[in-house]
């Protein structure tokens, strides 16, 4: 069974509406070869791509490399991704891309321990929204 990250995407509405296909799905394949016939349910994907902001699933880890060609490909853009693990406090984080380069990064240390899971444990929490104590250990639909 995978493991989930759920994906905020902050970015120029024409950014998001480049990847966001007609039924609504977030096609990451257009701007990275190697998720072809992968893509990602994004509910309201049409509104929310007007508003500059996507939410998203995927599974094993978050699409960075589709988020730098997406980057390079608006090269003017910044575009901000959040990402965080389904076991809230591991691998999550938040990066700034610019041109297809990172600007900002602020992501959990490579080796987590107790105190740094501790201390991504409510961002992480925040961002599949709920409490860590009602979304600890949820499973993506």
């Amino acid at each position: 069974m995978p493991n989930w990250f759920i994906n905020r995407v902050a970015a120029a509405p024409e950014v998001l509406r480049h990847v966001t296909n007609t039924h609504g799905w977030i096609d990451l394949s257009i701007v990275d070869e190697a998720l072809r016939n992968r893509t990602f349910n994004a509910q309201n994907a049409q509104s929310t791509a007007e508003t500059g902001k996507q939410m998203f699933i995927t599974a094993w880890q978050p699409p960075m490399q589709a988020m730098k060609n997406l980057s390079a490909l608006f090269s003017a853009e910044k575009i901000k991704i959040e990402f965080a693990n389904e076991d809230l406090g591991d691998t999550c984080g938040t990066i700034v891309l610019l041109g297809g380069v990172y600007i900002e990064r602020n992501v959990d240390p490579d080796e987590p321990n107790t105190e740094s899971r501790s201390a991504w444990r409510p961002f992480a929490a925040a961002l599949w929204g709920g409490p860590p104590s009602n979304v600890y250990g949820r499973r993506a639909p």
